[in-house]
């Protein structure tokens, strides 16, 4: 009886959802869900006033990062405001990157507690792909029914990946995080890189040496990409200042100096 209603709800609430943000991952979200209700600064399908009706509204705002590696969430509390102005009082799906702590600090501030943490895992080259395959669903909620209903949202599509619950500041971290570590595991090719060529061994070999073991790295080791070196890119390297900013880890520090070099040089 109790999967039967979760479906159920997931139709209905998945009929009457929208979108905030309509850049990478909300057009990927658009796409793979038949979602074609959103509100973007660049062109909408609908108000900010009409998003208030929806009892979804998932929110995929970019996040800039400022100098200091403190996350810009000013549009994101903006147009929430905005929404419960309106009347607002469906549950608010944070699909953008935002710092742990953000999502619980906010509903304190507007005295809601209708906000689940969902970040997003896709790569900008194939997000309609990683968002109807991913590895993973991770949903953060303080309210259970909540996290329930948002479960069933994605189960009624997306029916052959894990789904993680959490609390929303964990959801929050662990995105952060999982992008930090991408970042350190960069760092540490292009130092395993420069290592190689001071002792005249081949560091292509090396990789693959390392890709071969159970435990060796899948990603992140190809050290010049598109002429380029060092962690760059539209998320990671904004995400590693942010990792910094909010943990202060020495070790973290450390790769973000040493990434500062590295995206200075040019291939040869």
């Amino acid at each position: 009886r109790i999967i039967f209603l979760l479906m159920n709800w997931s139709r209905y609430f998945m009929n009457n959802s929208c979108i905030i943000g309509y850049g990478v991952v909300g057009k990927a979200m658009g796409e793979v869900f038949g979602i074609d209700k959103y509100f973007d600064l660049n062109g909408s399908t609908i108000t900010l006033k009409e998003a208030a009706t929806y009892n979804i509204v998932f929110v995929c705002l970019p996040t800039p990062v400022a100098a200091d590696g403190s996350y810009i969430t000013s549009d994101i509390e903006s147009i929430i405001r905005q929404i419960e102005g309106y009347g607002g009082a469906g549950i608010y799906v944070i699909r953008s990157t935002v710092q742990p702590g953000f999502a619980k600090h906010f509903m304190d501030i507007l005295g809601i507690d209708r906000m689940v943490s969902n970040p997003e895992f896709l790569s900008e080259k194939t997000a309609v792909k990683d968002m109807s395959h991913p590895p993973f669903i991770l949903i953060g909620s303080t309210i259970p029914r909540y996290a329930d209903i948002v479960r069933g949202w994605f189960e009624a599509i997306i029916k052959t990946t894990t789904i993680l619950l959490t609390d929303t500041t964990t959801a929050e971290m662990a995105k952060l995080a999982m992008n930090a570590y991408f970042s350190a595991k960069v760092i540490f090719a292009n130092q395993l890189y420069d290592a190689c060529r001071r002792l005249n061994a081949n560091y292509e070999r090396v990789k693959d040496v390392l890709e071969s073991h159970p435990f060796g790295p899948k990603n992140h080791f190809t050290v010049w990409y598109n002429g380029k070196r060092g962690v760059d890119g539209r998320c990671l390297k904004k995400d590693l200042h942010a990792f910094v900013h909010y943990t202060g880890l020495d070790i973290m520090k450390t790769i973000a100096q040493l990434n500062e070099g590295y995206i200075h040089e040019t291939a040869v």
